[in-house]
């Protein structure tokens, strides 16, 4: 979804419109992307650029993480599974295991 974000928010598509503004720019200013004064198109190229850097991020926590309930957000922290980037935690996923499938 973000790499199709991307293609709209740059003219790259067709039949593909940013149709919910207030969310657009919600979810934005959620993420720390600078909304005043600025064009849907930019909004949405800069959030995108964000959630494409996520997927690859090597340290820290993804800043999606935020978006989860506290509740959640604290039983991840215990158990020590907050993640860290969505590439990151399939690549050291354990291997299946050998009478799986």
């Amino acid at each position: 979804m973000a790499f199709t974000l991307k293609a709209v928010a740059n003219g790259e598509t067709e039949g593909f419109v940013i149709r919910d503004l207030a969310k657009l720019r919600t979810v934005a200013q959620l993420n720390g992307i600078p909304i005043e004064g600025r064009a849907p198109e930019e909004i949405a190229n800069d959030l995108a650029d964000l959630y494409i850097a996520q997927f690859g991020q090597q340290r820290g926590e993804i800043i999606l993480v935020k978006r989860a309930p506290a509740k959640r957000q604290k039983i991840w922290k215990d158990l020590g599974v907050i993640p860290r980037g969505l590439d990151r935690e399939v690549v050291e996923a354990p291997p299946p295991h050998p009478h799986w499938g």
